[in-house]
């Protein structure tokens, strides 16, 4: 198509199509062009704008194991999961006020009178990205982690208020994820610790610094045991005897938690096999998997090569996946349960409770076992136990035919009450701390004979 311009037109049209240039070159030097939302590069400016005597809050927030879907389901879909997320967060921030620094990291800048109002926004902001995305012909379950920082409060400069939303982030996804955090000084000790430790972590498999301990877990009618969850430990050269709960969160960020998983897997197989040599051919072992696992591209293949390699039999392992897993990335690691469900490898349901399954999903999930968390369990230490939900959740698992094992337990009197309402099994301190290896063989022994000690049994009497 051509345009005849008359000569004394020429000048003004030229001048039109500067200003067009000039307004979308701006646009895109102050956007983000995945998303459209505000760049990094403004969000420094707008900052930098402030009015001192304004109070604002940098939020600073990140998509909760975005990398790992990155990674399994494609680049493509990363983009278009960011795309979705973008508009959705746009739509939850005042115009003008949300930005996308770079990944799945996303910014809001608020004014505020007081505290609550930013917590019922971060809370409003949650609840929002509970609905399910769908990209093409997949749906997937997100969740977000946030850090926030107020100005001037926690910081004269911008540089100091972006730090510190992202000490407050980084605490927000080391305390579980799908949280949110406002700084506190004490996080700069925290952010500390977090470098040290993930320092040591880097060498700890290569320099043998891990151990596997067994916890055994009872049947409740007999007092035998019917198998171990594998736990891991790690004492360090440098650091000392480290909690799992101080560098599980470290190892998943970092994805060491892979090699590190994959380890304890073959040596918990190979443990429960060679008792099956030894004459306990009965027992299972448990062993937890983290979502990071769950998400790798190859982790069934790795799976039955390791029961292959131990020659153990599939349908004496037990992978435990939490609740808040199995309901939020169920889309996304189905196939994977139902391809090692057909190879007999059974699914546990862990820290049942503390999510948000509904009995129509519950039953949709590929799980043999539900374990009920410590904190179900320690209600039973009440002055009512009566009033616990516990014999109610017995109750579902034995209805849909699954095992139910309930988890920390500690005292006979919460004992007393599982007998009562046919739990099926249980672990906890009442009966043996995670043991090391040989502790744990001399443990199966005399297990049952303690099991009836302790609960004032004749020995060898049905409970």
């Amino acid at each position: 198509m051509l345009i005849w311009i008359k000569g004394d037109k020429m000048s003004s049209f030229i001048n039109r199509l500067r200003q067009v240039g000039e307004k979308t070159g701006d646009y895109f030097c102050r956007h983000d062009k995945l998303t459209g939302l505000l760049d990094r590069v403004q969000l420094m400016k707008d900052l930098k704008r402030k009015n001192r005597g304004h109070h604002t809050a940098v939020i600073l927030v990140d998509i909760d194991h975005f990398r790992l879907i990155n990674d399994s389901m494609g680049h493509v879909f990363g983009d278009q999961l960011l795309r979705a997320a973008g508009h959705r967060f746009r739509g939850s921030v005042a115009p003008g006020r949300a930005y996308r620094l770079g990944g799945d990291e996303f910014a809001a800048v608020l004014t505020f009178n007081n505290t609550q109002q930013i917590a019922k926004y971060l809370d409003s902001l949650q609840e929002s990205f509970k609905k399910t995305f769908i990209i093409g012909n997949s749906k997937i379950h997100v969740s977000l982690s946030m850090g926030v920082a107020f100005y001037p409060e926690d910081g004269e400069t911008l540089e100091e208020v972006l730090k510190h939303a992202d000490m407050a982030l980084h605490d927000a996804k080391s305390s579980g994820r799908n949280r949110y955090a406002l700084y506190d000084r004490k996080m700069e000790e925290a952010v500390k610790d977090r470098r040290l430790v993930e320092r040591y972590l880097h060498q700890a498999l290569e320099n043998e610094e891990f151990e596997v301990y067994y916890q055994p877990q009872l049947m409740i009618e007999t007092g035998k045991i019917s198998g171990f969850e594998a736990l891991i430990r790690w004492n360090s050269p440098e650091l000392g005897f480290v909690s799992p709960n101080r560098f599980i969160g470290i190892a998943e960020e970092t994805q060491l938690i892979i090699p590190i998983g994959e380890w304890v897997l073959r040596k918990a197989c190979k443990f429960i096999h060679r008792l099956h040599r030894e004459g306990y051919s009965d027992l299972d072992i448990s062993v937890n998997v983290s979502i990071v696992q769950l998400l790798q591209e190859g982790f069934v293949q790795t799976v039955l090569d390791i029961l292959k390699e131990t020659g153990l039999d599939p349908h004496h392992l037990e992978l435990e996946i939490t609740e808040t897993i199995l309901i939020d990335s169920y889309e996304s690691i189905r196939s994977k349960l139902d391809v090692l469900r057909c190879h007999g490898v059974r699914i546990a349901m862990d820290d049942f409770g503390r999510g948000y399954s509904s009995l129509s999903g519950l039953k949709q999930l590929p799980i043999n076992t539900l374990k009920i968390d410590k904190l179900f369990v320690d209600s039973l230490l009440e002055a009512e136990p009566e009033s616990s939900i516990v014999d109610l959740i017995i109750q579902i698992g034995r209805k849909m035919g699954l095992s139910v094992l309930a988890e920390g337990v500690e005292t006979k009197r919460q004992m007393e009450y599982l007998m009562q309402y046919q739990c099926a099994k249980v672990q906890g301190y009442f009966f043996s701390k995670p043991l090391p290896q040989r502790e744990a063989e001399r443990f199966i022994a005399t297990a049952s004979m303690a099991f009836h000690a302790r609960m004032g049994l004749e020995t060898g009497k049905a409970v």
